[in-house]
């Protein structure tokens, strides 16, 4: 059974679904929500028609207080459960609500939805999937699993436990756990990235993190951009860090400072405005040598303006174990 509350809405098939949002639409799948933005759900542990007791895994009683007027839907049985809550106790590791009314069914196991005062949103739409919410106006999720959209005119195609939230014009194409949150931002695909300030991109890879405007990561493995107008291509624990810095990928690599470009390499930092830094291995460019450039080599470092090493080792430094 699926459930409508409101007016202007459809469910087109599937089970479970909740379509609770003016002019929305849910196409199908299974236990899909639409609504306001207070939805919450919890994972049941049993409902009891005899005591009339509803039993949520957790503590969950500051949610849930005597004299509550609470409205679920049950997606085990497709049921909605309807009732004053006349005590809310949590014993280890249940919280247990008995209601002046039966619950009308025996289940265990599951998830509710509390569809109390979640009426909202406008024009949104799930194409399918399973456990998707979306709140908001103009919102949707093509499909997927337990994927939420809470934005303003938001787009997630797919994949799994991704979130669109906060911003307006997000978009979010597949992938698993990935998070768009700043206006106009996008993430491709991938797992558990993050987009976090406006017009930024991230095209996939996993654990890659923005915190800059208008800032771009290709992919790759745990890099970060945090400053506006960045770039960084891929490669693994790279960070570029200066606004409108390069850093093309590599290993372990830093750009760091306002227009510095490291290409790739292994430990290779430029720290200072305007600096280059090609390749090779533990090469730095440190703070105040504006516009100086090492093309490659080992453990190479300057630390004056305008100056060029075009390869080498140990060029102005001691040893190839010290880094900046």
């Amino acid at each position: 059974m699926n459930f409508i509350d409101g007016c202007s809405q459809s469910i087109m098939g599937g089970g479970g679904n909740v379509n609770k949002s003016f002019g929305s639409n849910i196409n199908g799948g299974i236990s899909n929500f639409i609504g306001g933005k207070g939805i919450t759900n919890s994972v049941i542990y049993s409902t009891n028609s005899a005591y009339y007791r509803v039993t949520i895994n957790g503590d969950v009683t500051t949610s849930y207080v005597n004299g509550d007027s609470v409205q679920f839907f049950n997606t085990t049985d497709n049921q909605v459960i309807r009732g004053v809550i006349t005590n809310s106790t949590y014993s280890a590791p249940y919280t247990c609500l008995d209601l002046d009314t039966s619950t009308g069914s025996n289940i265990y196991g599951g998830k509710i939805y509390n569809l109390s005062f979640q009426l909202g949103g406008c024009n949104n739409f799930i194409g399918g999937g399973q456990e998707n919410f979306v709140s908001g106006c103009n919102n949707v999720v093509n499909g997927g699993c337990r994927n939420i959209n809470s934005s303003l005119a938001g787009f997630i195609g797919g994949g799994c436990g991704n979130s669109g939230i906060t911003s307006s014009y997000i978009t979010v194409v597949g992938g698993e756990l990935n998070c768009s949150s700043g206006l106009g931002s996008f993430i491709g695909g991938g797992q558990c990235n993050r987009s976090c300030l406006s017009y930024s991109f991230i095209g996939g890879g996993q654990c890659n993190v923005i915190s800059g405007q208008s800032t771009t990561i290709v992919g790759g493995f745990k890099n970060s951009a945090c400053c506006s107008y960045a770039y960084l291509g891929g490669g693994y624990q790279n960070a570029s860090n200066g606004c409108y810095s390069v850093l093309d990928g590599g290993i372990n690599n830093i750009s760091c400072s306002f227009a510095s470009v490291v290409v790739g390499g292994n430990a290779n930092s430029g720290h200072t405005s305007y600096s280059f830094v090609g390749g090779g291995i533990c090469n730095a460019v440190t703070s105040g040598s504006d516009c100086s450039v090492i093309g490659g080599g080992v453990c190479n470092r300057i630390s004056t303006n305008y100056l060029t090493i075009v390869t080498g080792k140990q060029i102005g430094r001691a040893s190839c174990r010290e880094r900046v």
